[in-house]
Parts: structure tokens; C-alpha cells; sequence
């Protein structure tokens, strides 16, 4: 529940506050239904000051809605529901456990190169999907940017979003975040996803630098360095990153759209070369640029098929020149003119074999003839690629849907192909998030991070009379066989008319145990074996929590909840309280409640007031004590010093105390009664 009250939203449970922005805010719920987190985004017309600005929050809140839920893609958050609740519209979506990308932009927090390619690559995927299906994110900045844990990037907040060729009402303000904006969408221009790679390209040089590329006072300054200035190269800034990382960011930002990366899977692909050394708009081998670089595979998870371009088949063969051809000739080519070729030689080489072998062994020398190639092992059958999986012990492994088991050690053999190919770890309540593997890369760890849920059907052993009453806080409205989910711990109530409920809590089944565990929990647990009676627990001052309480009559005896006890209601009883340490004994009459309820009912202890007892010792070197008449030792005691002051105060409670003075020896002094009913002076006399 947050500060406004707010405790639910349709079927989701509110949690707490996860933060506030200028549409509304953000909370932490809970789907009861699936026993699963999200994220509840709410837009409430009332907190907004004109009904100008609610209509256009309001209309940016359902765009955000039907934007982002048409999009299914891991690197772009997960739309679940929309809904709404009183004065309240709302989004359930993914809860993502991480940070957004703003926390890693300042100097002193920036990431490795490596990891911001890593980031690069996944939003340039998913930039690419959402503008494959006609969607312009157009508000890309670090605050938009989420990763998990995990290091999974998300792209959230589609409330800018607009599809390609919709009519959007022109207004004079700038739509997206000012230092993110590219030059044709300041100008008013039409806009395609270019202007989404350019925002990229500004998030990118700010994560490497910590500082962003048009820089600016004020807004009037940002905008025209991003209409004028070129950004100061990044390799100036940190000479530790790759060369061709200038060449990348370069073409991000270049001022007009055509000099610019068509498509978000261009990006990516570079960006993927610059991870494994290569250079930027190259493919296959490439020439290396860091050794640094290529010891860290590509673990980026982007889907299959995302880095293809449009029109081609990912599955199909790849045409590579042939060694030694030339380039922009093809295979063919070179194999008709060798043909021609070697024709020609025939036509040279008959008569020169007709006049002898010598004129043949000129032609030869002087390359009128072609050379043989060398004769050449035949190709060996390559040796299967392997990887190491790390999961947990027990958990099935899945490569691109399909189980498979890998051997000792958990390396699994990959199958032919470059890849990539996805690696998901699934076990009875939980399964890792889906990650890429390609061929060459050791290892890739799949921890179990999602929660899933196993609905199992049990039927609980109670006696005649008894059932459940709720199950986790929501109350059970039929009977008969429960379905609870074997992945969770659940708190059941269980009740019978006239009597006390008692709680059950039922653990999470292990992988191989079945609900006669959850049976066995319900069979060993005690219920009340008579009809409801009242459970009081009595309030005591502070400091008297360790003080001993007796309950006598009404029926009463102590429960087996530790400081309560069970009488009958409307009944009398005695009430006897003692604390040794605080000189304290009292007992008093209290009346049970008439009508017992569900909980524990907390009643005042009537203590009397507190006294104090002021003896005079008969010299300074006398030490004194005092205790509760029927405490065994002395609870309070002075100290034998030569200060002047001979008195010696002790504080409790009215009753009759035990008081003893001496000098040198405890033993030579008698324990005298002194009846203490108020504040009051003693003067010991020897």
C-alpha cells in the first residue's frame, strides 16, 4: 500500500511504490492468479491540473499500451494487461529486477567496453524488431533503457511511441528528451527509425564516456550543437577502446538520416564485430583489432534471425570468392575463364609435342601452360564444436526447444553450423531466461531465475466438522479438493464453528516429494479439542516484560501461544504478576472478555504505582540490600563507600520487602521485614 492508500488494482495486489513520473506512477504488485510480480504502471485524470494536460497523459498512456503489448521480443519489455479500477487506468507489465542505463552514465560508475557492446547489440535488436513492424520508439535515452540482473536489456516506455506513416498531431513542443533528439525531428522533418539509432548512438557515447556528445547550458544550446557541432571522437576521450568503435558512432550520429545505418540489425552486426575484434562492415574473419576484445565471445542474447537482413534466408548458404579470384568476379567466372584456358594450352601444346619435348618443357617454364595445383590431403571431417553448461544440478537443458542431456562436466555438443542457438535450463519451479550460445564460446551459465508454478490437487485429512477456511489471506468459498501451486509455501486457516482457527503452514515441495507431505503436516497438527474460549495476553509497563504472570479461576490455563492464556469468557480471575529483579508483587482481579474473538485480546496488567525506599545507613562504609520477601538473594544492593551522603535509595513496588545493612561481613547481618506500602525513609540501627 503507498502513501494514497492504494492497496489494489484490479486483481493485483499493490506491494509498494517503485517510482513516480509525470504521467503517473509505478508500483510493485503482486498476480494473485499466477503467483507472479509485475510492474503496474496507472494514469489517474484527477492528479492533473487542466483537463488539457489529463487528455494528452491520458492519450500518451494508451498509446504506450497498444505500442509496446503488440511487440513480443526480449529485449523489449512485456505488456501483460491493461485495465482499469475507479478513477484509475492502468498497465500490468514485466517487473524487471535491475537498474535502468542513467545509473551507469556518470564518470565514476561507467561499465567495460565490452559490456556497453553487449547492451548495444540487444537495443539495437530490438530497435530493429519494433521498426520491422512500423513502430518509432522516439524517446531512446538511458532512463528507458532497463537491465536485469541478468544482463538483459529492456526497452520500456512507448508512451512517444508512433507508427511509421500515422498522422500525429503537430504542436510547437519537441516530442522525445532534447540531447536525444535527431536533427530531422528538430527541423520538424518526417521521421522513420533512423532517428531511433541516432538516440542510440547518443546512450552509447554516453556510456563509454559519461558525458554526452552536444552538450549545452540550455536547451537552446543542445539543439543547435545537434544541428551543428560533430561530437568529439570518443577514441580522443579513452584511448582503451577499439579503433573502429569512432567509425561506428560516427555513422549513429551522422546530421542526415541517409548517412546513417539503415536498420537496427546493421548496427548490431556491427557492433558484434567490434566485440570479437573484427573490423566494423566486415563479415567472416576480418581484420583483428584488440586481442582484449576477442577473449570475450559474444554472449549478447539476441533471437535468431534478428542480425538478418530483410530478404535474405538466415538458414541459407553463404557465398564466399574463391581463393586466389578476383574481387567482384564470382566462382562462376573464374571457372569459365580457367576452362578457356586451359583450352587454348591444348592448341599450343599438340604440335609442340609433335616437335619435341623440349619446345613443350619451354612453354611450360615461360607460363604459356597453367600449373597443376598441388596434390592435397582430402579434407578431414571437422571436430564436433562443444560447450560447457552451468546450471543447476538436476535441471533439464533445452537447445532451441529441444532437451537435450549434456555429458559429464555439462559439456554439450553443439550442432553443425555457426549458430547461434538458444540454451534454456528448465527445472520443476524454475527456468533460466533464454541466452544464445555460438560456436567457439566455453561456456554459458543458465541459473534458474524465473519462478514457475506446478498446480497440484490435494485433498486435505481433516476431522468432521473442521475445514479451510482461506488459503494465503483470501478466504475459500467452496469445498472439496484444493489445487495449491507445489512450488510455494502456503498459509492455510483451518476452522469448525464454535471453535479457534488455527494456521497451517505448508512448505514448498521439493522435486521429487508429492502432497501426502502437505497430508502428514495437516494430520500431526494439534486442534482445539473444545469450544472457543478466550485468549488474553495481559499489557505490562516497560521494563516488566521478563515479570512472571499467573492466571487462577475462570477456567483458565496457558495456551500454546507463549504469554497467552485460554479462559472462559465473561469469567473472573486472579491475576498474580512478580519480577524479582524490580522488587515486584502484585495481584489483582480482571473480567474475561464476554465474547472471544478470533485473535489474541491484550489486556492491562493494573499494576500499582511505584515507591521509593530511602534507608539511612549507620556509616559511610556500609553496604545495604534489599529484596521481594520470598525472592531467594538480594535484588538491589548499595555500595560501601566513604561518601558523605549516608542514604541509599531503592525503587519497586508496594509489598513487604527484606532489607540487610552491614559493614565487613554479609553474614553478621539479620534480614529485617519492612512493610513498604508507599515512598517512605528507614534508618537502620545496629
Amino acid at each position: 500500500m503507498d502513501q494514497h492508500g492504494l492497496k489494489q488494482l484490479g486483481r493485483y495486489r499493490i506491494l509498494r511504490l517503485l517510482g513516480r513520473g509525470a504521467m503517473g506512477r509505478v508500483y510493485l504488485a503482486q498476480d494473485p492468479n499466477i503467483d507472479r510480480l509485475v510492474a503496474i504502471k496507472t494514469f489517474c485524470a484527477e492528479e492533473f491540473v487542466s483537463p488539457s494536460e489529463a487528455k494528452e497523459a491520458h492519450r500518451r498512456f494508451q498509446r504506450e499500451a497498444r505500442s509496446a503489448g503488440s511487440l513480443v521480443h526480449p529485449n523489449i519489455v512485456i505488456i501483460y494487461d491493461v485495465g482499469e479500477d475507479g478513477p484509475y487506468s492502468f498497465i500490468a507489465m514485466e517487473y524487471i529486477d535491475g537498474t535502468n542505463l542513467a545509473h551507469f552514465t556518470r564518470p565514476d560508475r561507467l561499465l567495460a567496453p565490452h559490456k556497453v557492446l553487449k547492451l548495444g547489440i540487444q537495443a539495437a535488436a530490438a530497435l530493429h524488431y519494433a521498426h520491422e513492424r512500423g513502430i518509432l520508439h522516439r524517446d531512446i535515452k538511458p532512463a528507458n533503457l532497463m537491465v536485469s540482473r541478468e544482463g538483459v536489456l529492456k526497452i520500456t516506455d512507448f508512451g512517444l511511441a508512433k507508427q511509421f506513416g500515422a498522422t500525429v498531431t503537430r504542436t510547437k513542443a519537441l516530442i522525445g528528451t532534447p540531447s536525444y533528439i535527431a536533427p530531422e525531428q528538430i527541423r520538424g522533418d518526417e521521421v522513420d527509425g533512423r532517428a531511433d539509432l541516432f538516440a542510440l548512438g547518443v546512450v552509447l557515447y554516453e556510456l563509454l564516456t559519461g558525458t554526452r556528445p552536444f552538450g549545452g547550458e540550455s536547451v537552446s544550446a543542445v539543439i543547435y550543437s545537434i544541428l551543428n557541432e560533430q561530437p568529439e571522437p570518443v577514441g580522443r576521450r579513452r584511448p582503451d577502446l577499439p579503433p573502429g568503435l569512432d567509425q561506428v558512432l560516427g555513422r549513429l550520429l551522422a546530421k542526415a538520416p541517409g548517412e546513417r545505418y539503415p536498420d537496427g540489425a546493421e548496427v548490431a552486426r556491427d557492433l558484434e564485430n567490434l566485440l570479437l575484434g573484427r573490423v566494423p562492415g566486415g563479415g567472416g574473419r576480418g581484420e583483428r583489432l584488440t586481442e582484449t576484445l576477442v577473449s570475450n565471445p559474444v554472449t549478447a542474447k539476441l533471437q535468431p534471425g534478428d542480425l538478418v537482413h530483410p530478404g535474405t534466408d538466415p538458414h541459407g548458404p553463404i557465398s564466399l570468392p574463391v581463393s586466389g579470384s578476383t574481387p567482384g568476379r564470382s566462382a562462376d567466372t573464374e571457372g569459365r575463364r580457367g576452362g578457356r584456358k586451359w583450352l587454348m594450352a591444348l592448341l599450343v601444346l599438340l604440335p609442340l609435342l609433335a616437335g619435341g619435348g623440349g619446345a613443350a618443357w619451354y612453354a611450360f617454364r615461360e607460363g604459356w601452360l597453367p600449373r597443376l595445383a598441388p596434390a592435397t590431403a582430402p579434407p578431414t571431417a571437422p571436430r564436433p564444436a562443444t560447450i560447457v553448461v552451468r546450471t543447476r544440478p538436476g535441471a533439464e537443458v533445452h537447445l532451441d526447444g529441444r532437451r537435450v542431456d549434456p555429458g559429464p562436466g555439462g559439456v554439450l555438443e553443439l550442432p553443425p553450423g555457426p549458430g547461434p542457438w538458444v540454451l534454456q535450463a528448465r527445472g520443476p519451479c524454475a527456468e533460466s531466461e533464454p541466452v544464445q550460445a555460438w560456436r567457439g564460446q566455453p561456456e554459458v551459465e543458465l541459473p534458474l531465475t524465473r519462478h514457475l508454478s506446478r498446480p497440484v490437487d490435494v485433498e486435505l485429512p481433516l476431522p468432521p466438522g473442521w475445514k479451510v477456511l482461506s488459503i494465503d489471506g483470501m478466504a475459500l468459498e467452496k469445498e472439496g479438493p484444493l489445487r495449491l501451486d507445489a512450488c510455494r509455501e502456503h498459509r492455510l486457516e483451518l476452522g469448525r464453528e464454535g471453535f479457534r482457527s488455527v494456521t497451517v503452514l505448508l512448505p514448498p515441495l521439493g522435486d521429487e516429494e508429492k502432497p501426502a507431505t502437505w497430508q502428514a503436516i495437516v494430520r500431526a497438527t494439534p486442534l482445539p479439542s473444545g469450544p472457543l474460549r478466550a485468549r488474553v495476553r495481559f499489557r505490562l509497563p516497560e521494563g516488566l516484560s521478563r515479570s512472571r504472570v499467573r492466571v487462577q479461576g475462570a477456567d483458565c490455563h496457558e495456551s500454546e501461544e507463549p504469554g497467552t492464556w485460554d479462559c472462559a469468557p465473561g469469567a473472573e480471575a486472579q491475576v498474580t504478576v512478580s519480577n524479582c529483579s524490580r522488587l515486584l508483587w502484585a495481584r489483582f482481579t480482571v473480567r474475561m472478555p464476554e465474547v472471544p474473538g478470533a485473535d489474541v485480546e491484550e489486556l492491562e496488567a493494573k499494576l500499582p504505582p511505584r515507591v521509593t525506599l530511602t534507608v539511612f545507613k549507620p556509616g559511610p562504609l556500609y553496604t545495604c540490600e534489599a529484596k521481594l520477601s520470598g525472592c531467594a538473594d538480594g535484588t538491589a544492593r548499595s555500595s560501601g563507600d566513604r561518601s558523605v551522603d549516608l542514604r541509599w535509595r531503592v525503587a519497586g513496588y508496594p509489598g513487604t520487602w527484606k532489607l540487610r545493612c552491614w559493614r565487613l561481613d554479609p553474614g553478621e547481618a539479620d534480614w529485617r521485614t519492612v512493610k513498604v506500602t508507599r515512598s517512605m525513609e528507614y534508618r537502620w540501627v545496629q
